[in-house]
C-alpha cells in the first residue's frame, strides 16, 4: 500500500528538512516547497494527502496559500506551522479553513500528533 503524500511548504531549507524527517518517522512520504504559490501550484497538479505550511513566506504566506486552496473547492487538509500564537490570528487562520496549527518552536512529537488528528492513515 503507497504511503500518504505530505506536502511541507516553508521558505526555510532547514524547517523543511526536520518537518520531513519527522513526516517520514510517521510514515509519510514527503514533497517540499518553498513558498505558497509552488504550493498551490502542485496541489493542483499531484496527489497531496495533506499540508504543513508557515505562516510566513515570500510570494504568497499561507494564509492566502490557503485562502486560495478552499476557494478552489480543495478540501486536502492543512496545519499551519507558525511562530504566530495570538488568538486573533488563529481565529482568522480556522475560519479560512485550516484543520490544526503546530507552534514554532515545536518538538516531534507535537508533529507527529498533529499529523495523528488527521487521521491519515499512512
Amino acid at each position: 500500500m503507497p504511503s500518504k503524500q505530505l506536502l511541507i511548504v516553508d521558505d526555510s531549507e532547514t524547517v523543511r528538512g526536520v518537518l520531513a524527517a519527522a513526516a517520514r518517522e510517521a510514515g509519510f512520504s514527503v514533497t517540499q516547497a518553498s513558498n505558497g504559490q509552488v504550493a498551490l501550484e502542485m496541489c493542483r497538479s499531484q496527489p497531496i494527502n495533506a499540508v504543513l505550511s508557515d505562516l510566513n513566506m515570500p510570494l504568497m504566506d499561507g494564509m492566502e496559500f490557503v485562502r486560495q486552496l478552499r476557494a478552489g473547492g480543495s478540501r486536502i487538509p492543512v496545519i499551519m506551522v507558525t511562530s504566530v500564537a495570538e488568538q486573533d490570528k488563529v481565529r482568522s487562520m480556522i475560519q479560512l479553513g485550516i484543520n490544526g496549527y503546530i507552534v514554532k518552536p515545536f518538538k516531534m512529537e507535537a508533529v507527529h500528533q498533529a499529523l495523528e488528528k488527521l487521521q491519515l492513515r499512512a
